[in-house]
């Protein structure tokens, strides 16, 4: 089953991003982040509840480009639990979020994945995302 996620999801979502991006979060820096993305509109979180549990969710971002006529979405995350992969899951998340796109009347989705994973975007293409933008990255220093 498919929903919005609820401030009560953050442990799991936490987890599945610390899989995601390979590191730890601290647990109350990142529940005060996903409080506030879940109280703006311009971000939507939706999850995969099997049996009670958490195993993948897929963000949105609403975007108000001025190079495009409508507004965009980006799809900001998306990740199955390593263990519940290959089942399906994933598609049904992408199918979902393209469901609320056309929902909400974006002009088209878009998103970033990193170099290393092949496998995500083997996924993105089979689903129809091409690779039509370079995508750059800077690290500031505080």
């Amino acid at each position: 089953m498919i929903r919005e996620a609820l401030i009560e999801d953050f442990k799991e979502i936490k987890e599945l991003m610390g899989i995601l991006e390979e590191k730890e979060y601290d647990e109350k820096c990142f529940y005060h982040r996903f409080q506030d993305i879940l109280n703006n509109h311009f971000y939507h979180y939706y999850v995969y509840v099997e049996d009670n549990k958490i195993i993948g969710f897929i963000s949105l971002m609403i975007k108000y480009p001025l190079h495009h006529v409508k507004i965009t979405g980006e799809i900001l995350e998306l990740c199955v639990h390593p263990n519940y992969r290959n089942q399906r899951i994933g598609k049904q998340l992408i199918d979902y979020i393209e469901i609320v796109a056309k929902e909400k009347d974006l002009e088209e989705l878009e998103l970033s994945s990193n170099v290393k994973r092949k496998d995500a975007h083997r996924f993105y293409e089979k689903h129809h995302y091409c690779k039509d933008h370079f995508n750059f990255t800077k690290k500031i220093n505080h």
